[in-house]
């Protein structure tokens, strides 16, 4: 029974998602239609059809054509330009740095029960894939940000599905790798000549300098968290205020914060 308490606790550390400090819990940001950003063009498509154009000179323009506009309306498709493009870099980089910190983290546990192993090989395997797949979502063939919401599963601010892939693929492995850890664990009780206690004990004492570790860069992640749910409310207010000044853009209302 100790051993499986043993075995338990230390698969819970490898499942656990170690950058659960997500924006969203600060900054419930829900889109009605689709946000798209490439080379400097940013691009709105509302849930009725109607596709604004922003470019880098602040010109708006809707169903392609562009709308003459008066200095309170232009301060209001500025600002709300500006908010949104640098949002999406905030975005990419948190994505990218909890990932890392994930990775970190869970990387570190598997070397401390498995030394070299396969699976250690396989899981940096994984986290190469992902972080591919996280640059040619944000990124250009010239290093630029680009975006499109289009490509996502839901309706949340740019959210994704490699978080919980990052996550699943990382129960898959436990599981996979089961009698491999089963062994490491009894080596490691011989090196403690078989006392589960002192076996037990080692691990929560490095259970819990992964989580220290984890909490300190996640703070940080947290810092940005709210600076990125600042930025969106910034963006929020702005289209509220091109809605109510700007009558072709009467029924806007993408981006909605909570």
């Amino acid at each position: 029974m100790k051993l499986f308490f043993a075995l338990t606790m230390t698969t819970a550390m490898l499942t656990t998602p170690v950058f659960a400090h997500n924006y969203e819990a600060d900054c419930d940001v829900n889109l009605e239609g689709n946000i798209s950003y490439n080379r400097g063009v940013l691009e709105i498509e509302t849930d009725n059809g109607t596709v604004l154009t922003i470019n880098q000179s602040h010109n708006l323009l809707i169903d392609g054509k562009e709308l003459e506009l008066n200095a309170k309306q232009q301060g209001a498709v500025s600002d709300y330009y500006e908010n949104i493009s640098d949002a999406i870099p905030m975005t990419v980089n948190i994505a990218t740095e909890g990932l890392q910190l994930a990775s970190g983290a869970v990387s570190e546990v598997f070397v401390e029960l498995l030394g070299d192993s396969e699976i250690v090989r396989d899981f940096d395997d994984l986290f190469t894939e992902i972080s591919t797949e996280v640059k040619a979502r944000f990124y250009d063939t010239d290093g630029g940000y680009r975006v499109d919401t289009r490509e996502f599963n839901d309706d949340g601010w740019m959210n994704s599905t490699w978080e919980n892939r990052f996550e699943e693929r990382v129960e898959s492995l436990v599981e996979e790798s089961i009698g491999q850890i089963l062994i490491s664990v009894g080596q490691e009780m011989l090196w403690e000549n078989g006392d589960i206690d002192a076996f037990v004990e080692k691990m929560e004492r490095f259970g819990d300098n992964i989580e220290e570790k984890v909490e300190r860069q996640a703070e940080t992640l947290e810092d940005k968290a709210e600076e990125l749910c600042h930025v969106l409310k910034k963006a929020d207010k702005a289209e509220y205020e091109m809605q109510s000044s700007i009558a072709e853009l009467a029924s806007l209302n993408v981006l909605n914060i909570d």
